[in-house]
């Protein structure tokens, strides 16, 4: 089995879950500091879709791309738990995000500029991800206080897309998709939190297997945010 087919078996999955959100994972002294976040803002994305090779993620068919855009930024994540005294911890998160992309770009050529070829692509994805951290300033903000957090997460991921695009990087044809469904998602960031202010930069996104293709989405945003505790 694959890796990435561990999030096509949901009970898999939940244990994967369980055992992450478990309190027993970490020193319980510290749980009751802590909250969940609920976290609503803005971002300024910048999206790619890729349709690569299912048996080979080296080769790529073709990119659609969006450039910048600013979308409503919906999150949730539970509360820390650090590893006993240190300062690596983790939590769990969920993220919504929507796109439109209407640009063409080549992934093997950099200085190819995005290009209107009369494709694009809308839908949305999500996460449901445990989170690795390490963190700096305070473990915990209850009302007052900064901390700082480089992350790295691996889970379960949705995908839906409807769109079409150009094979540019192979034969050149015009494949169109509409497709929805649970992959794995893989997620890298490093976040700021002041009080109830929140301000991330994130990278990353969900994948997912149909037939003969991947369909693999890249966001790199910047995020900012307010946090509401409970």
């Amino acid at each position: 089995m694959k890796y990435r087919d561990v999030f096509h078996h949901p009970a898999l999955y939940c244990i994967w879950l369980l055992i992450c959100s478990s309190p027993a994972f970490s020193q319980t002294q510290y749980l009751h500091q802590d909250t969940s976040k609920f976290i609503i803002g803005i971002t300024s994305q910048s999206i790619d879709l890729e349709v690569n090779d299912a048996e080979n993620p080296f080769i790529t068919y073709g990119q659609l791309t969006s450039g910048s855009s600013t979308e409503l930024l919906i999150s949730y994540q539970t509360p820390s738990r650090y590893f006993d005294n240190s300062r690596w911890g983790y939590f769990v998160e969920f993220a919504y995000k929507h796109y439109l992309l209407s640009m063409q770009d080549s992934p093997y050529n950099p200085d190819i500029e995005p290009t209107d070829l009369s494709t694009s692509a809308e839908g949305r994805f999500y996460h449901l991800t445990p989170v690795l951290f390490y963190s700096w300033g305070d473990r915990f903000i209850v009302n007052k206080g900064s901390l700082s957090r480089f992350g790295i997460g691996l889970g379960m991921g949705y995908l839906q897309a409807d769109g079409d695009i150009i094979f540019t990087e192979t034969d050149g044809q015009t494949h169109g998709f509409s497709l929805d469904g649970f992959g794995n998602s893989i997620i890298v960031f490093f976040d700021y939190q002041r009080d109830n202010l929140y301000v991330r930069v994130n990278g990353g996104g969900p994948s997912l297997q149909r037939g003969i293709y991947d369909y693999e989405i890249f966001d790199f945003s910047f995020d900012i945010g307010y946090i509401i505790r409970f």
